[in-house]
Formats: C-alpha cells, sequence, structure tokens
C-alpha cells in the first residue's frame, strides 16, 4: 500500500513529500479543555464526550495518514480504524489509511527516543521505499 502511496502520487505529477504533506490533518480526540495546571492531561469525560465527533470529522478530512499521539488518542481512534496491524506502532485501515501510533510529546523521554528511533522508518514506510 506504502508503494502505491508514491505511485499514486507521481502519477498525479507530485512528488511523493508533497503528495504526503497535502495528506494530513490535525485533529484531537478531545475537542475542548480544561485548562489544567501546568498542561496536565484531560479527563477521560473529555475523551468520551468528543468520540462521537472523531469518526465523521475524519470521513470529511480523508487522510492518507493518521497519527495517534499518546493512549488516549489511540482508543479514541482504535474502535473506527478496522486496521490491520504491521508492528506495535503502525497499522494501515481497511481503507488504506496509514495509522501511525506515536507517544505525546508530554511523556518527553518516550517521546524523544521513539522520534530518534522510529520517525525515519515511519517517513519510508509511508513514502514508499
Amino acid at each position: 500500500m506504502a508503494s502505491s502511496l508514491a505511485r499514486d502520487a507521481r502519477a498525479g505529477g507530485r512528488s511523493a513529500r508533497a503528495f504526503v504533506a497535502g495528506a494530513f490533518a490535525h485533529v484531537n480526540a478531545a475537542k475542548c479543555t480544561q485548562n489544567k495546571a501546568r498542561n496536565s492531561q484531560a479527563d477521560s469525560r473529555l475523551f468520551e464526550n468528543c468520540r462521537g465527533f472523531l469518526e465523521e470529522e475524519l470521513s470529511i478530512l480523508r487522510p492518507r495518514v493518521i497519527v495517534t499521539q499518546g493512549a488516549k488518542a489511540h482508543a479514541a481512534f482504535e474502535p473506527i480504524a478496522d486496521a490491520k496491524a504491521i508492528d506495535a506502532t503502525r497499522s494501515v485501515t481497511s481503507d488504506g489509511v496509514f495509522w501511525i501510533r506515536a507517544y505525546h510529546p508530554g511523556a518527553r523521554k518516550p517521546y524523544w527516543d521513539q522520534k530518534r528511533d522510529e520517525w525515519a522508518r515511519w517517513a519510508e514506510w509511508v513514502r514508499g521505499a
């Protein structure tokens, strides 16, 4: 599937990078905030209340790549993903969307370790190399 993404980009006269860059959309699993001290994570009820909006939002945006950041985002997306896992951090949904499960940047050390160890591999996977 990754190679078809790059092939589609070339067929359209665009580089794979430009093609993928237009395929991202940033959405939040929780649509509102509690303004907690020190940017603490929102209560679970915010994620639960907003879960119903996520599927419709993604159907409108139709991204080719979804990156969930943190356990709450993974849990919000997983029930609607219909995805086949490739490994612990990568899956492909039944409609060909690449799903990458990343640490949330608030989890400082795991996030930076994962960025160092995984991001280049994820980019190659999405580019189809």
